[in-house]
């Protein structure tokens, strides 16, 4: 049996903030202001996306794990991104020990991601790790992809 269907996303609540993304410190900032992020007691995985003028259009949480570690599921986050026609996005995760030291896995879901953005003409601008005093660390410039 096989249906035809159609998708949609579902506005669940506004957020005020019209400001471009430039910096990293510009996504530390959103994700202070209008998330919780950095206070989780549980890893968290946030995709927000943007459109080609570095505004940010929506924001997910995509995934929810455990006190050190949570899936990130690529093809997941790619729905998210083509059903919001985003043309670029940002992940952002939580680290609740505090420490900002990038995991193996952090940096094989960000060049899995690069790789899958990449092929769908969507940019990736970065992967963000915050913790629970705010402080960040971006992905983007530590790791030099291949």
């Amino acid at each position: 049996m096989c249906y035809k269907g159609r998708l949609y996303l579902v506005k669940e609540k506004e957020f005020k903030y019209n400001e471009k993304i430039k910096n990293p410190s510009d996504i530390r900032n959103f994700l202070v202001t209008n998330t919780s992020l950095a206070c989780e007691p549980e890893e968290v995985l946030i995709l927000i996306n943007l459109n080609i003028d570095n505004t940010i259009i929506n924001y997910f949480e995509v995934s929810r794990g455990a006190i050190d570690q949570t899936i990130a599921c690529p093809r997941e986050i790619v729905k998210r991104i083509i059903l919001s026609n985003a043309s670029k996005f940002v992940l952002a995760h939580n680290h609740p020990s505090g420490n900002l030291l990038l995991s193996k896995d952090d940096i094989k879901i960000y060049k899995t991601m690069k790789q899958v953005a990449d092929l769908m003409e969507i940019e990736l601008l970065d992967s963000i790790v915050i913790n629970q005093n705010k402080k960040f660390s971006s992905t983007r410039e530590k790791i030099e992809i291949i």
